[in-house]
């Protein structure tokens, strides 16, 4: 049920594939009548808002987002149905609706891989994300430049978190049919980290911040600490949005509220 929540929670962002058909066409312009999000936000003049498309009823179709504005001067049109998107140093990681991973900076645009799954986690010019066919996705990075690397082709999981530096990475992996989150060090060791056995669902990328990992699940937005191995804050209903402005912030019954003590 938990796995099946990541690929069918409805969240106001999301960073999953939307079957192209016939039907896009009229489905953009649904998705122009339904109200604007803001898909990732740096500072005002880093920003990217756009319209989610509906998803039909009783299937577990991912969401696709329609952009309206803040890339065009990226090169990426208005209206691109997109997956992800997110911004880092002189540009920005864009996941369209075609699974197409690429990076966009104005001058040019690199395709990175294929196929590739969100939500996408940006850290010093690195992407984490995940590659392959649903449910056998295995973590992969890439830079700026477009090298892309497999960092773990043995082990399916996902819900990357990239460290502050950018040179680790905490996903959720599927070890022995049981959820599990590892972390994954600079010199390519897998660890699993102690926890309580809540673990990212939602298709809002985690945050990793100094020992704590920030993530949604089924249950609202919950705050790990890694040395502990125990929820130390609990959001309940709560939905945690994408690292933007300092992050980290949640969303309650419409009111964003940053939480400062683990900014600091």
């Amino acid at each position: 049920m938990k796995y099946l929540y990541l690929l069918s929670a409805c969240l106001l962002l999301a960073a999953c594939e939307a079957p192209g058909n016939s039907s896009s066409t009229a489905t953009r312009s649904q998705a122009l009548e339904s109200p604007e999000v803001l898909i990732h936000k740096i500072s005002d003049q880093k920003m990217v808002r756009g319209f989610l498309e509906p998803v039909p009823a009783n299937t577990d179709a991912p969401r696709v987002l329609t952009i309206s504005d803040g890339l065009a001067r990226l090169g990426v049109e208005p209206r691109t149905r997109v997956l992800d998107v997110k911004f880092t140093d002189g540009g920005a990681f864009v996941l369209d609706a075609t699974n197409v991973l690429s990076f966009h900076d104005g001058k040019t645009s690199r395709k990175i891989d294929y196929p590739v799954h969100g939500p996408l986690s940006v850290r010093a010019g690195k992407v984490a994300y995940m590659k392959g066919g649903i449910p056998d996705m295995t973590l992969h990075w890439a830079s700026t430049t477009g090298e892309a690397e497999s960092l773990t082709p043995e082990v399916k999981g996902w819900s990357p978190a990239l460290s502050e530096d950018g040179e680790s990475v905490i996903f959720v992996a599927n070890v022995e049919g049981r959820p599990q989150l590892l972390h994954r060090t600079p010199d390519g060791q897998l660890f699993e980290v102690a926890w309580d056995g809540r673990f990212p669902t939602a298709p809002v990328a985690p945050q990793w911040r100094g020992d704590t990992l920030v993530f949604e699940d089924e249950m609202g937005v919950a705050v790990l600490s890694l040395s502990e191995g125990e929820i130390v804050a609990d959001y309940p209903d709560a939905h945690l949005l994408p690292d933007w402005d300092g992050g980290p912030w949640i969303e309650e019954e419409g009111v964003r509220t940053q939480l400062k003590e683990v900014a600091q």
